[in-house]
């Protein structure tokens, strides 16, 4: 292991953030959740509480998704959403579908641990939030 990447790492714990970590869906049943427990996750386990989320919602289906089991989030059929200084150590993807299942491969979830900055990230968090809670 080379110094540069030990620096790198002990940069990435300090607070300096994560690397992207990206997640693809397997079928997920009509009604069916997708719960990924950071906690499960080696790699995510290192930065986990998560702070960013990014939802890509390539299905023709309503996707609802919960993090740490808080409050519903809507994701409508192909489109994404972005949620940030939020943390969180685990997601549950919901398909709403009544009869249909989302294909494999139709979803795609990047989370992330930002690099602390200043307070100013926790307000734009918030500010992209309150439309999803009122809608």
């Amino acid at each position: 292991m080379s110094a540069k990447s030990i620096v790198a790492r002990q940069r990435e714990r300090a607070g300096h953030g994560s690397p992207p970590i990206a997640y693809r869906n397997s079928e997920i049943a009509a009604g069916v959740s997708w719960i990924e427990n950071l906690e499960a996750d080696p790699v995510a386990k290192k930065y986990a509480p998560m702070d960013y989320i990014e939802v890509v919602n390539n299905s023709n289906y309503v996707l609802g998704l919960y993090l740490d089991g808080r409050e519903r989030l809507g994701i409508p059929q192909l489109s994404t959403k972005t949620v940030e200084s939020i943390p969180f150590r685990s997601f549950r993807l919901v398909n709403e579908d009544g009869a249909n299942a989302v294909a494999a491969g139709k979803v795609d979830i990047t989370i992330q641990k930002i690099a602390e900055e200043s307070g100013e990230n926790l307000g734009k968090g918030l500010a992209r939030l309150l439309p999803w809670l009122r809608g």
